[in-house]
This record gives C-alpha cells, sequence and structure tokens, in this order.
C-alpha cells in the first residue's frame, strides 16, 4: 500500500495523494478539528493526529512539529499493525480490502460520512484490528 500526506498548504489535495491507488492523510489537531493547513477534496480517505507530534529532528534532537507528513506515518504503522495481526490469524489482506475496513472503520468526524474535509474520518487502529464498529 501507498500512503501519503495530503498536503500543508489548505487547499486541494497534491499529488500524489489523489491518486485513487493512494491513501491520502489529512491532519486533525488535539481537539479532533482539522488541522488549518491540511490539504482537503473528495480524494483524501483519512485523517490522523498531525499538530504537535513529537519526532526526532536533525543532530541528534526531538521537536514538536505539525504537518501531514506527521499524520501519515500513523496512518502507515496502523495499517502495519492491521497487516501483522490478520496473517497471525492466517488472514491475507489486499490494498482493496484494507482501504475498505479503513472506510468503514474510521471515526466519523465534521459532516456526516464521508466528507471533503476529513475524508472518512480519524483512523482507528482498535476498530481496525478488533473489528468493532
Amino acid at each position: 500500500m501507498i500512503v501519503s500526506a495530503s498536503g500543508n498548504e489548505n487547499t486541494h489535495l497534491g499529488w500524489p495523494a489523489v491518486y485513487d491507488e493512494v491513501v491520502s492523510v489529512g491532519a486533525v489537531d488535539q481537539k479532533l478539528e482539522r488541522a488549518g493547513f491540511s490539504n482537503f477534496g473528495h480524494e483524501l480517505d483519512v485523517t490522523a493526529p498531525g499538530v504537535d507530534i513529537y519526532s526526532t529532528y536533525p543532530v541528534g534532537r526531538y521537536a514538536k512539529l505539525s504537518g501531514t507528513s506527521m499524520a501519515t506515518p500513523i496512518v502507515s504503522g496502523v495499517i502495519a499493525l492491521l497487516i501483522a495481526s490478520a496473517s497471525q490469524s492466517k488472514i491475507k489482506l489486499t490494498p482493496d480490502v484494507i482501504m475498505e475496513m479503513i472506510r468503514e472503520r474510521s471515526v466519523d468526524l465534521g459532516e456526516r460520512g464521508f466528507d471533503d474535509m476529513f475524508g472518512n474520518g480519524l483512523i482507528n487502529v482498535y476498530k481496525l484490528i478488533e473489528g468493532n464498529d
């Protein structure tokens, strides 16, 4: 699977996030509101925390950083955990199945259902792995 940041210009998604084959990721803040910089559009798939994320920084330091590039590894990690969990049960997940699971099991934010600002909502590792709706 290819997971891509939606971009940080508060405008329509950029490339490669607009491709159908890519899981495009927007950012939310601690209040689960769309980060003001996060790009949006009908191609946006899901959001994840992307404001004040404690991360590595050059010269052996750490810093709080914000951006859809901070949200994207969260989604990548959740997908990796989902694949690992499924493989322990001898289940092979295809990218299409994973994307459908993300659509069905994300936490709805913004307008009810899919919307251009949050996509399918906030990625939810528990619902994805445990299958709870």
